[in-house]
């Protein structure tokens, strides 16, 4: 959006104008003039402080104006804060006896007061001075136009206050700057709530129309199916990985576990880790809840989207439409008559599921339903609510003696909660006589990592980063017991359903579990496995970072650091591997010239090498010690070059897959990699505008380029091996170096936006930059910028083989909320094919030898290898 643009669309919503602006910059200024005349009269009248300048702000958005206008605001952090009788804040100068009037600042927001509260303009901004929301206060309260956008600068909503309620119509987009959602207030209450998607029909009625197409959150399956090939988007091949993990949750009857990744639901057999089923609906799911019934379990997906599922056949259903929760958390009253989330709003939003109506809107955040459904708890600030579920009526307000609340937990008789401060201190309120304990613990430094109830609500177990485990009474807060100490932190804490075992995890993964009637340890589940057998390497344990008896406490499911699911029989203390996924995001891809291997890194210090024709891993190598950020193969492919934030550059020989050599004396992390056409040189880029070349037979660096200043993000060779093309993170500019003499020969100018990536053509005459601004072609003899493609933020980018086409992912939704893969003409720069299947960032692309297939990496923990063999240079072909 141009800034001009911007600046009048502002100007319009807030409803202040130019003259506006004066007409108050003008009763400030009288202000001031009369104050400075008390002083001078010797009045006692404490005087209020007008910021300078004042008068002189008409655009917000000028840097100056706003520099000016930030330099004369007081920090809010300045002020001193006294609430009127009403409950509302007063903002006073120091040492002063009246209420604030003027300009105030809070590190990114601008904001005016007048008689000490809010009144006039309010905006925040992001770091790069974006707009986050704007809008304006009357007497304290919102009041007109309020609009938030995205970083991106696409509105997320806009509607109208008036005295500090919704009023009216309030629209909520999407990210693609569709419509989504209009909701009609009146006094802050909903009047209508309309939905701009087509709603999904229920089962019943999509099974009398054998036509219909029901979405499915997962397909059941036999052994012989491979699931890398199921619930393929259009063009693709295969999908190596199965995504991350985000949630699990058993199924009510404990016969099943469901998880919920970036790519789905998938079911596995909780009696024999056996897989059942793997994803229908590939989409994200950050959240799964079961109803007490277990006939339906709700899915939250990456934009808080929630959608209702049969938990048998895996069919959507139609039940609420919810569109968009605030936060990840969803809700079934016990009796599963109900269920509960705050909406976009951030107020509760109550349902009946018989009727699929709205019942009540509540204020707060949800805590929990109470044992028999008739009532619930929220919390607002300071304060408990307690409301009664079928009226809607408020029964009970608790006063709360903090606002410095990071983490609640509520037991699960719903008469104790625990509310952790940013201090790490534990508070108990009981909701029953309204008193307050402190938990007592033996050390008031220690850092509780992990908190639970027992299931009877009558004791809490605290688990500590010094390795610590306690017990103590939920009622009075004293210390009860204390379990032996662990050698590594606490990772996880969990108790079996019936309350006579309690299970432990430590960040070493090991697992104790204790018998609850005399505290001893009943188990112990070390040296736990944490590898796959069939893959040679040398992985160190990780932790386990959730843990979870099923209902019969027969088992332990837990999820490791490193993505993998458990399955642990307590009794026999066997383990066995239910699914593996790719803890990380997968940042960096290469190919191996033959098409044979794809190797692959993200945040850990792993490199996956995969079978490019099947998808399957071959082997995976941890010889770094910090995230691995970058990798290339040489022109031969005898050797795998890989940089890290170890600070190490390590050569593999890619047939015993050894490391031969490590470059070291590196001060910071080795960000991007490129070998001379001749094999001979190796180029490689890191922060602090860290720009050399290396001698790949001796390792011996031969030569460093001085002129950047910021994180080296692309480095490659020119097809002669003469010259070197960089990129940095903080510029718009390409700069081109002499490789013998290490001068810089020309810098190319002309983004707008800093540049992500560079590539050159396989015929070596143009250079490919990619910016946040999208896609420019420049000449690498004359350095002319050739043409331009506009496209959406992003770092991915890659070259056919041919020189035909030009691919580049993004880091932005589509309009169906997967993120798109787009294929432009080289020729014409008009776009080709746009391929959907990631559901996260995609960070990076390249092609096999032959041009019919590219594979593309992403933050959702997956790849997909794609088939354009088919996709030709038609504009608009494969859409």
């Amino acid at each position: 959006m141009a800034n001009s643009k911007l600046t009048s669309l502002k100007r319009r919503t807030i409803g202040y104008t130019r003259k506006d602006l004066k007409n108050l910059s003008g009763m400030l200024l009288v202000l001031a003039l009369f104050m400075s005349v008390m002083i001078i009269c010797g009045c006692e009248q404490s005087t209020t402080v007008i910021p300078p300048n004042v008068h002189n702000v008409l655009d917000l958005d000028d840097p100056i104006i706003r520099s000016k206008v930030f330099d004369a605001a007081i920090p809010e952090s300045d002020l001193q804060v006294q609430l009127s009788p009403s409950g509302e804040k007063v903002y006073y100068a120091p040492n002063q006896d009246q209420p604030y009037t003027g300009w105030v600042k809070n590190i990114r927001q601008l904001q005016q007061f007048q008689d000490g509260k809010r009144h006039g303009i309010f905006i925040s901004w992001y770091g790069n001075w974006e707009t986050v929301e704007q809008g304006q206060y009357k007497n304290g309260n919102k009041d007109g136009v309020w609009i938030q956008w995205s970083p991106i600068g696409q509105k997320e909503s806009e509607g109208t206050y008036k005295n500090g309620r919704r009023e009216g119509m309030w629209i909520i987009w999407q990210p693609d700057g569709k419509k989504e959602i209009e909701i009609k207030y009146r006094n802050g209450m909903v009047l209508s709530y309309e939905t701009m998607t087509k709603n999904v029909e229920d089962n019943s009625e999509s099974q009398k129309d054998s036509d219909a197409h029901v979405p499915l959150a997962f397909i059941f399956h036999n052994s012989s199916e491979a699931n890398s090939r199921s619930s393929l988007p259009n063009s693709a091949i295969l999908r190596m990985g199965k995504g991350k993990v985000n949630d699990f949750h058993y199924s009510p009857d404990d016969s099943r576990l469901f998880l919920a990744t970036t790519q789905g639901i998938w079911i596995y057999d909780i009696s024999n880790g056996k897989e059942l089923a793997f994803p229908g609906d590939t989409g994200y799911v950050k959240k799964i809840t079961f109803s007490p019934d277990g006939n339906t379990f709700v899915t939250i997906g990456k934009y808080s989207s929630i959608r209702f599922w049969d938990s048998g056949s895996g069919v959507q259903k139609k039940l609420p439409e919810v569109n968009y929760v605030y936060g990840d958390k969803v809700y079934f009253s016990p009796d599963g008559r109900m269920f509960a989330c705050m909406n976009q709003n951030r107020r509760i939003s109550l349902w009946n599921l018989d009727s699929n109506k709205q019942m009540q809107t509540l204020n707060g955040t949800m805590l929990s339903f109470d044992s028999d459904s008739g009532t619930l708890f929220t919390r607002r600030r300071n304060r408990i609510y307690q409301w009664d579920t079928f009226t809607g009526q408020q029964i009970q307000t608790f006063p709360l003696n903090t606002t410095d609340i990071r983490r609640h937990y509520f037991n699960s008789a719903g008469n104790i909660l625990a509310l952790q401060d940013n201090k790490n201190r534990i508070s108990l309120f009981n909701l029953e006589t309204e008193q307050y304990n402190t938990l007592n613990s033996k050390s008031s430094s220690e850092s509780i990592s992990v908190l639970t109830f027992n299931p009877d609500g009558k004791t809490i177990v605290t688990g500590s980063r010094t390795g610590n485990i306690s017990i103590y009474d939920s009622k009075t807060g004293s210390h009860i017991q204390s379990l032996p100490k662990q050698e590594y932190w606490i990772s996880a804490l969990t108790y079996s359903t019936d309350g006579q075992l309690f299970a432990s995890a430590n960040g070493g993964g090991t697992i104790h579990v204790w018998d609850t009637g005399t505290w001893e340890n009943k188990h112990t589940l070390t040296d736990i496995d944490l590898i796959d057998e069939k893959i040679p390497h040398n992985r160190l344990n990780k932790g386990i970072t959730k843990l979870f008896f099923n209902h019969s406490g027969s088992r332990l499911v837990g999820m490791s650091e490193e993505n993998t699911i458990w399955l642990w029989y307590i009794e026999s203390a066997k383990q066995q591997r239910i699914f593996a996924g790719i803890s990380q995001s997968l940042t960096h891809i290469s190919l191996s010239p033959d098409g044979s291997t794809l190797a692959s890194s993200g945040h850990s210090n792993s490199i996956n090498l995969w079978d490019y024709r099947t998808g399957n891993i071959k082997k995976i190598l941890t010889e770094h010690t910090g995230s691995v950020s970058s990798l290339a193969y040489s022109p031969e492919g005898n050797i795998l070059a890989s940089g890290s934030a170890d600070r190490t550059i390590r050569f593999w020989n890619t047939q015993t897959w050894e490391v031969e050599k490590i470059i070291k004396g590196f001060s910071h992390s080795v960000h991007s990699l490129a070998f001379s056409p001749d094999a001979t040189l190796l180029a490689s880029g890191g922060w602090n505008g860290d720009l050399r070349i290396w001698d790949v037979q001796t390792g011996v660096q031969l030569r460093t380029f001085i002129g950047h200043n910021s994180i080296v993000f692309s480095v490659l060779f020119s097809n002669n091996g003469k010259n070197l093309v960089s990129c940095e993170r903080n510029s718009s500019t390409i700069k081109l170096w002499d490789i013998d003499t290490g001068e810089l020969i020309k810098t190319l100018i002309g983004h707008t936006k800093y540049i992500t990536n560079v590539k050159l053509s396989p015929d070596g005459k143009y250079i490919a930059s990619r910016s946040g601004a999208g896609i420019r072609l420049w000449d690498v003899v004359s350095g002319d910028h050739v043409k331009s493609v506009d496209i959406s933020s992003g770092s991915s980018l890659s070259f056919s083989p041919d020189g035909g086409t030009i691919t580049c992912g993004t880091w932005e939704p589509h309009a169906d909320r997967q993120y798109p893969l787009n294929l432009f003409s080289v020729q014409t720069g008009v776009k080709i094919a746009t391929l959907t299947g990631h559901t996260d960032h995609i960070y990076d692309v390249v092609y096999s030898p032959d041009g019919k297939t590219l594979v593309s990496s992403s933050q959702d923990g997956t790849m997909i290898k794609w088939n354009v063999n088919n996709i030709t240079n038609t504009p608009g072909g494969g859409e």
